[in-house]
């Protein structure tokens, strides 16, 4: 057994693997790598081989620290193998020793994972044997609700809340066109031009369109993400956009403006039932707030997810391995208050 790197022609090898396991998400898939490198970040891709056989993977982000002439990895859902798997351990051994030492080359701050696992006891082992470190202020959410997709409509449509079913059809009764593309300049226009009214009204940061339509164009003629949007009297009133890997279905974003058709439950009720006919097994709805309690800015968020009647899934988190542990520290102090250091310091530059 031995870790190699990913050549640019073996994209589709690789993602035949990692989309095909428990533990895969779209981060983790060879496309998303190359989309982020519009964001500044670049990528490392290493698989771990047994007679031919790919067993293990990871997809990994490194950029300049903001603050330190360090770097930092980051691998987004990863490693991706199967933890439950006898050889588990020295497959992940093997691309931890191999992500390691080019971190260390790169001069790296920390090596940060957030695997997609739900059972803490599959990957605690991890945790003590590699000395990895909990954060605090993870990346990606920990928890949200996912939909068994295997359950017939009806069996679908009981395990929602009354009130979910009622809005539904009160949208049907309203008329709400629901129309879907995969490829359409004009749908992605529609769809951003109603993210940005909702996230300028809830005051939510969002990609700029460059950065969505650069998504758009990679991910979108490989069918990995679509656009649904709910319409009346051809004004548009919500939007989803799913991104779409192996057997997952994830709404990655998606917001309504001002209405009350509830035009969302219907068009999640079409998702669903799209996703289901297209052989997709699970609907994510990608990320609920946690301990969250009635009365809370995102209490709403949270309920309207929760009606769907999905099963709440809770992930072990994100995990760092240290490297300089003396930086580390001080960036563990500072790093919950970057976001909002980055936007002062721009406020004071554009008064320059």
């Amino acid at each position: 057994m031995f870790v190699r790197s990913v050549s640019e022609n073996e994209g589709q090898i690789y993602n035949d693997f990692v989309s095909s396991s428990c533990y895969s998400s779209i981060y983790q898939s060879f496309e998303w790598g190359t989309i982020r490198k519009y964001d500044d970040w670049d990528v490392i891709k290493l698989i771990a081989v047994d007679a031919d056989r790919i067993v293990g993977a990871l997809s990994c982000l490194y950029k300049k620290s903001p603050l330190f002439s360090k770097r930092i990895f980051y691998i987004p859902r990863g490693p991706v193998l199967d933890y439950k798997n006898e050889q588990a351990l020295l497959i992940f051994n093997l691309l931890f020793v191999k992500i390691h030492e080019i971190a260390r080359k790169e001069n790296a701050l920390y090596i940060r994972m957030s695997p997609d696992i739900s059972e803490a006891c599959v990957f605690n082992g991890y945790i003590e044997k590699y000395s990895l470190c909990h954060v605090q202020y993870p990346i990606l959410h920990t928890a949200t609700f996912r939909l068994d997709l295997s359950k017939t409509e009806e069996q679908l449509l009981e395990s929602m809340e009354g009130r979910v079913r009622y809005d539904i059809r009160k949208a049907e009764r309203e008329q709400i066109e629901i129309i879907s593309d995969d490829g359409s300049n004009e749908f992605l226009s529609a769809f951003y031009n109603l993210l940005k009214q909702v996230s300028e009204r809830n005051q939510f940061p969002i990609y700029s369109y460059e950065m969505m339509k650069n998504i758009w164009d990679i991910l979108s003629p490989k069918q990995m993400c679509r656009i649904f949007l709910a319409r009346h009297q051809g004004k548009v009133l919500s939007g989803a956009f799913l991104f779409l890997f192996g057997t997952k279905c994830v709404y990655q974003w998606g917001g309504s403006g001002r209405t009350k058709t509830n035009p969302n439950q219907l068009m999640h009720w079409n998702i669903i039932r799209w996703a289901k006919s297209n052989g997709f097994l699970s609907y994510d709805f990608q990320g609920v707030p946690e301990n969250v309690k009635e009365g809370d800015d995102l209490w709403g968020i949270y309920l309207f997810k929760r009606g769907f009647g999905g099963q709440r899934i809770q992930l072990i988190g994100e995990y760092d391995s240290v490297l300089s542990p003396v930086l580390y520290r001080f960036w563990q102090m500072i790093e919950p208050k970057y976001p909002l250091l980055k936007k002062m310091i721009a406020k004071m530059m554009r008064k320059r």
